[in-house]
């Protein structure tokens, strides 16, 4: 007795099934209408990674805006206390994320430790001996706060190789 052939026939789908926006599981993002892995950080960055731009609309950006007010437009380093850092906070509000960069005479400068750094985070420039520099750390700086959508400008402050008053 000849037994009955069966076909079975399997289908099989690349790629993701549609679904919609409230449909995605925690941790994935709806994307040119599917659930996709994208992460957190690469959401409104300012760059398309959907072709339908969906993870960039109502995006809330800002450019950089100097939100810090310097006390003092010249220093002086003959008046700076040897051993206590002068700390300069350069502060910006803006979205995404904001980076900052001081340059002295619109030029970047190399952190020196232990006597000029600055940190891209926070936007502190220290000066913790600023006499070892010389002349050559005397101009004029200036924080530039930067993000995706831009970049501002602090105001400028003058370091001077100098005292106030004459004490060098």
């Amino acid at each position: 007795m000849m037994g009955k052939l069966e076909l079975i026939v399997f289908i099989c789908f690349v790629g993701t099934v549609t679904k919609g926006q409230d449909e995605c599981v925690e941790g994935l993002f709806y994307c040119d209408g599917t659930c996709i892995d994208l992460p957190f950080d690469r959401i409104c960055d300012m760059k398309d990674d959907c072709a339908d731009g969906t993870d960039e609309k109502n995006c809330d950006f800002q450019p950089p805006q100097i939100v810090s007010i310097f006390d003092e437009p010249v220093i002086y380093f003959g008046d700076l206390p040897y051993k206590n850092p002068k700390r300069i906070r350069c502060q910006a509000v803006g979205k995404p994320e904001v980076e900052y960069l001081w340059k002295v005479n619109g030029k970047p400068f190399p952190n020196i430790e232990g006597v000029i750094t600055t940190d891209k985070i926070t936007g502190v420039l220290t000066l913790y001996h600023p006499r070892e520099l010389g002349r050559a750390g005397s101009g004029q700086y200036q924080c530039y706060a930067k993000n995706a959508a831009g970049t501002a400008l602090s105001d400028i402050i003058e370091i001077k190789h100098a005292c106030k008053s004459f004490c060098c």
